[in-house]
C-alpha cells in the first residue's frame, strides 16, 4: 500500500557545502542550493578557509535573503576555527 505524502515523516538531513572563491553565476547557484524541494528538514553548511575568501560576502547575502523570504531550512557558515556564523 502506497503512503500519502501527508503520511510520512522525512528525515532531515545536512548538506555540507565546501566553498572556496566564486564561480559564475555565485549569487544565483547560492541561491538554487538553499531553495529546495525536500519535504523534511534541511540544515545547509558552507564551509570556508577563512572569512577572507571572496565568496564568503556573497554566501552571508544569500543566506540572509534566503530566510529574509521565510523559506523553509537553516544555513550557517563554517570557517577552520570552527565557529559557526549565521
Amino acid at each position: 500500500m502506497a503512503r500519502k505524502p501527508g503520511d510520512q515523516r522525512w528525515p532531515s538531513i545536512t548538506v555540507v557545502r565546501p566553498v572556496r572563491g566564486l564561480d559564475v553565476d555565485a549569487a544565483k547557484n547560492l541561491a538554487a542550493a538553499l531553495d529546495n524541494d525536500y519535504p523534511g528538514d534541511v540544515e545547509t553548511i558552507f564551509v570556508f578557509d577563512d572569512d577572507l575568501d571572496p565568496g564568503f560576502a556573497t554566501v552571508r547575502k544569500a543566506i540572509a535573503a534566503h530566510a529574509a523570504a521565510g523559506a523553509r531550512g537553516t544555513a550557517t557558515i563554517m570557517v577552520p576555527d570552527n565557529r559557526l556564523r549565521p
